[in-house]
């Protein structure tokens, strides 16, 4: 099961354990004297909130989605989110109202399926359903679209899909390269989905693309100035396209992945000096301006709770912390974060 809710007392005080809020029936008294049963309500509060997956409280090997209010320290419940233990890739739109997740299908493989807070319900979206496996869902940050990478012709291309519509961007340059085999994952979308930040080849030699949906083309001149011969993944863009957050293995870093962020803009690398460790240092997800970047690690030293944990930098103080109950002695993987 998730863990409780926990939300901080408004003047300091421990945390209060918050099984479930009330339904507007739930007063004392009732039919015979007995208090009628408390109803749990859908939650969909909340400005700043981290979502992502992890293996507290589950059977080993497993993981559920979790959802965190960095503004009141602790977990907000997702009603009626169920799921078998091996959901993945979870992704929030920026006001926090929506979460996208990769669960396995009945018998379809990997799937995408949209869950609405407010309701305490999934959404009926077929379009997104298919016998191919569909993965890695991220949203633009005006909620409008919804980006994954869909393996339907033998080669993992993105698709963009407008929730307006409920129908298929589509992505002409991308989806002529995969025909002669060039393959496109982990995408990221800035402000309207007109910019995508994606991965493109194969381990040890991945790199990072940016294709442009207003020229339908590929940026190459960014592309050449980031990437190198070594393995870059992981891209996350702020919605005004400015900043770019990846990690790679190059030489140079203080360990295995670091993370590194490029100013699209002035097209120069900004310092993050004290966000990278000897470990792995992967998945970045950051506010609007790229001042606060939550990311994953596997480093062993304080405050890390062992295996892979969650991170707070805040760029500004150029320093990194760890919300209360934020990271478990379980893996606490793929964070993405809600902003506004």
């Amino acid at each position: 099961m998730a863990p409780p809710v926990v939300r901080k007392h408004p003047r300091g005080r421990a945390p209060l354990l918050l099984l479930a809020a009330l339904g507007a029936g739930a007063a004392l008294g009732g039919c015979g004297g007995k208090a009628p049963p408390q109803v749990p309500l859908p939650d969909c509060d909340g400005i700043h909130l981290l979502v992502y997956t992890t293996g507290r409280s589950q059977a080993a090997g497993q993981q559920t989605v979790v959802i965190y209010d960095l503004d009141q320290g602790g977990f907000r419940a997702l009603l009626d989110f169920g799921g078998n233990g091996r959901d993945s890739h979870p992704a929030i739109t920026s006001d926090g109202k929506a979460i996208a997740v990769e669960r396995p299908g009945a018998g379809t493989g990997e799937d995408i399926q949209i869950y609405d807070r407010c309701a305490g319900a999934f959404l009926a979206r077929p379009e997104l359903v298919t016998a191919a496996d569909e993965t890695e869902p991220t949203f633009s940050h005006d909620t409008s679209r919804l980006a994954f990478v869909r393996d339907s012709l033998g080669v993992p291309r993105i698709r963009l899909y407008d929730g307006a519509s409920r129908k298929f961007v589509p992505l002409r340059a991308l989806d002529s390269l995969a025909a002669i085999g060039f393959n496109s994952l982990s995408p990221s979308l800035d402000q309207t989905g007109s910019l995508i930040a994606f991965v493109h080849g194969s381990a040890p030699t991945r790199d990072i693309g940016l294709y442009s949906l207003t020229g339908d083309s590929l940026e190459t001149g960014v592309a050449a100035q980031i990437n190198t011969p070594n393995d870059e993944i992981d891209p996350c863009l702020t919605p005004d396209g400015r900043y770019l957050a990846f990690a790679s293995d190059r030489p140079g870093g203080k360990g295995l992945f670091d993370i590194y962020l490029f100013d699209l803009q002035a097209r120069a690398f900004v310092a993050v000096d004290s966000l990278n460790s000897a470990g792995n240092d992967v998945h970045p997800t950051m506010s609007t301006d790229a001042s606060f970047i939550v990311f994953q690690s596997d480093r062993t030293t304080p405050p890390a709770k062992g295996k892979w944990d969650l991170f707070d930098y805040d760029r500004t103080m150029n320093q990194i912390s760890q919300a209360f109950e934020e990271s478990s002695t379980e893996d606490d993987l793929e964070p993405c974060l809600a902003w506004p």
